[in-house]
């Protein structure tokens, strides 16, 4: 289709959400805030297919019951119980002790490595023999140091509680996919096999039985939305996998390099917006500490799942182009290496904390990257029958910017509705 055919209504967006934690949750939610400012008629209402990981999976199933970014904003808060659930993000490191080997356990196999490692020798005058089977009792012990590290230190029972409470009828019966007008996707991780798994609505189960692409997924229905969000929520080593049936479910963002192609697949996407909170860190010195160790490793790792299939889709998208068939647009949003540094302090423990100014670096990604490249956004958005105006996005980014060291009022200038937002004098 060329660039300059229109739609009245603007043809449907796909909404692709990575995860992030509570951190996550509020630099989507800042995002979503400019793209409903920015969007001449509105956004939201023309996402009409999100697919989410981990917290993307959060943000993606609040969307789809209808609540707006602002109300995810006030839930993180904890400002307006009268409005909304607090949610407290401690319930995401509530500490299973079930987990965790005694402490007479770990002195007993520690002394029995600290003895094999004395045992083990190298020397080249003993017997080829000897030095193997000294070796493979080694290797034991290595693997009994090895598994006193536990499958996940935190429990997501405080997350699955939270989700019963909220994304349940007032009857209290649990919502699922099929019971909203969006199609919501969310991706989680079976640690038995590898394979990618994917939450949906079952009218599209024909549709991924009859792809060779989803040969290697998991495709479930008939889930609850919560069950769906908690399944994709386990960080590996920091929460423990949850089990389901004959799976051992992970974060989807483990597995999730497929979130385009499921797209485009499944709802034919040709206009999608990904967000993306999370970047690796610019500079991660050499005695860093193990949780800025972790924290740039988890980094690296989820945005090359994200990195390298953007490639691959954008190949495509080009060969299509040039081939003059019907092509597609991914826009893709995400914080700078600065903003990561400033969002996580360069540690893993503040993807657990909410502050108004991850909100902010979401607002800004969107802002910034609309008001250097005005015209590409112009062409784009054109394309598919919409059109962008930065009148009230630049008022409400300078009005945050000048008060972004008060968390509270910054926080109030998110939440203030577009048509009250003043001229800045």
């Amino acid at each position: 289709m060329r660039e300059e055919t229109r739609h009245e209504s603007g043809e449907p967006i796909t909404l692709l959400l990575p995860g992030g934690g509570p951190l996550g949750v509020a630099y989507e939610a800042g995002a979503l805030i400019c793209l409903e400012d920015l969007f001449t008629g509105g956004f939201l209402q023309h996402a009409r297919a999100i697919i989410g990981s981990s917290a993307g999976a959060v943000t993606g199933a609040f969307l789809t019951m209808g609540l707006t970014p602002q109300l995810l904003v006030k839930s993180l808060s904890g400002r307006f119980p009268d409005e909304i659930e607090y949610f407290d993000p401690s319930i995401l490191l509530q500490f299973d002790r079930d987990q965790v080997p005694s402490p007479f356990l770990g002195l007993w196999r520690s002394m029995r490595f600290f003895l094999a490692e004395l045992r083990r020798g190298t020397d080249r005058e003993a017997p080829l023999d000897e030095r193997r089977e000294r070796y493979e009792h080694y290797l034991s012990r290595v693997e009994d140091i090895i598994n006193l590290v536990p499958k996940g230190w935190f429990s997501l029972t405080g997350l699955e509680k939270f989700l019963h409470r909220n994304l349940a009828s007032r009857h209290g019966r649990l919502y699922d996919f099929d019971h909203f007008a969006t199609d919501l996707f969310i991706c989680a991780t079976d640690l038995t096999d590898g394979h990618a798994v994917l939450f949906g609505k079952k009218r599209f189960q024909d549709q991924v039985t009859n792809s060779p692409f989803f040969s290697k997924h998991d495709y479930v229905t008939g889930a609850t939305l919560a069950h769906a969000v908690v399944s994709s929520s386990a960080i590996p080593f920091l929460f423990l996998p949850y089990r389901d049936r004959q799976m051992i479910l992970a974060d989807g963002d483990t597995r999730n390099t497929t979130a385009v192609s499921v797209a485009r697949s499944l709802v034919n996407a040709r206009f999608m917006i990904t967000i993306n909170p999370l970047v690796p860190l610019r500079n991660v010195k050499r005695n860093c500490s193990t949780a800025e160790l972790f924290l740039q490793a988890l980094l690296t790792a989820l945005e090359g799942n994200i990195v390298a299939t953007l490639k691959m889709e954008f190949e495509e998208k080009y060969r299509r182009e040039r081939a003059g068939e019907d092509t597609f647009d991914i826009v893709y949003f995400r914080p700078s290496a600065t903003d990561m540094a400033t969002m996580t302090g360069n540690s893993i423990i503040n993807l657990f904390r909410y502050k108004p100014l991850n909100a902010l670096m979401g607002y800004r990604a969107v802002f910034e990257t609309v008001r250097d490249h005005p015209d590409e956004a112009e062409m784009i958005l054109r394309r598919y029958g919409y059109r962008f105006d930065l009148t009230i996005p630049a008022r409400r980014y300078a009005l945050m910017q000048r008060r972004r060291n008060d968390p509270e009022a910054l926080e109030d200038v998110l939440l203030t509705p577009a048509q009250e937002i003043e001229p800045i004098e």
